[in-house]
């Protein structure tokens, strides 16, 4: 993945999010949470999450009936965003019995459409009204829980912020 694709992808996404982000720019929230999960896209190797193989502690709900159809692939986050296969399920990616390949989300322009109905479902309808809300829900799954990743929220203000100050940082 080249930074110059991604940034288009982001660029021509972006639209799909922004009328529910009235407290946020959100281009530069999706290429900021980019930038936190992957160094831009440039460390985009899928990853896996232990907590989401049997025995693990996000191991729960429908997690063992993806866990027996795609096994290892389905405790695996993907793409640019490093999105898991079952948080993009949860956003309408897949339903039981869970036929489309979690290996499908490795593609950016797939994944992004699931990171912004994440967004959308887990920090706007719920109340977040602060930049910090996303990045706190997306590490966490969840702002208003107690969990809270100080390191990863202040990474993600900082990209943020920077590209704000920045007003080209989507190429044309």
């Amino acid at each position: 993945m080249t930074k110059f694709l991604l940034e288009k992808i982001i660029k021509n996404s972006a639209p799909m999010l922004q009328p529910y982000l009235k407290f946020a720019d959100a281009a530069a929230v999706l290429y900021a949470l980019s930038v936190c999960e992957s160094s831009g896209g440039t460390d985009r190797v899928p990853r896996y999450e232990k907590s989401y193989a049997p025995l693990g502690t996000n191991y729960k709900n429908e997690q063992p009936e993806r866990y027996k159809v795609w096994g290892a692939l389905s405790a695996i986050s993907y793409s640019s965003f490093q999105i898991m296969y079952c948080t993009a399920c949860e956003q309408g990616f897949d339903s039981a019995p869970y036929l489309r390949s979690p290996l499908e989300l490795q593609n950016d322009e797939v994944a992004i459409f699931y990171v912004i109905e994440f967004i959308k479902n887990r920090v706007v309808a719920k109340g977040g009204s602060r930049v910090e809300d996303i990045p706190d829900s997306y590490n966490t799954g969840n702002f208003k829980d107690q969990i809270f990743n100080q390191d990863y929220t202040k990474k993600f203000m900082a990209n943020y912020n920077s590209l704000q100050k920045n007003a080209d940082y989507i190429t044309t």
